[in-house]
């Protein structure tokens, strides 16, 4: 890939069944907010407030197009919600097995997952996924970014 920016629709997200990774082609205007919280240390030593950085919040908001149907990435989504069970998620920058994709990776539980059907518009799943606990050989799983086809 040339040296160039990025298009919004060449990013995509995935979710993990399994072994694979399933792209989520459906969703739309997707939102990687990643904030860290300001933790306020003011104190008589300065006139000025002063901060800390604090936890970081890697959620991901998107619509989600609806389609009737046979769909089995909304039937995922729909059922970790309903389950209130954990869904690992990729947030990549191009295919996720392409030589030069970066993505990050973690798991998530869906924390929101509202229908909207706007008279001039079609039926649309507001998402939100928030990182969580999951646990592999008694260590916390923490979210890691990558490089494909780098060391």
């Amino acid at each position: 890939m040339s040296d160039r920016p990025i298009a919004g629709f060449e990013c995509a997200l995935f979710y993990k069944d399994g072994a694979n990774w399933n792209e989520i082609k459906n969703a739309k205007d997707v939102s990687l907010p990643d904030s860290t919280e300001a933790i306020d240390v003011s104190a008589r030593y300065s006139a000025a407030k002063k901060y800390i950085a604090g936890m970081s919040d890697g959620s991901i908001e998107f619509g989600y197009q609806y389609i009737k149907g046979t769909d089995p990435v909304f039937d995922a989504l729909q059922a970790r919600y309903l389950s209130r069970e954990p869904i690992e998620i990729a947030a990549a920058d191009g295919a996720i097995a392409e030589n030069g994709t970066v993505y990050s990776r973690d798991w998530y539980v869906v924390t929101k997952f509202e229908r909207t059907e706007e008279l001039g518009g079609s039926r649309v799943y507001s998402i939100t996924l928030q990182p969580t606990v999951v646990f592999e050989s008694g260590n916390i799983v923490e979210r890691s970014f990558h490089v494909v086809g780098s060391p």
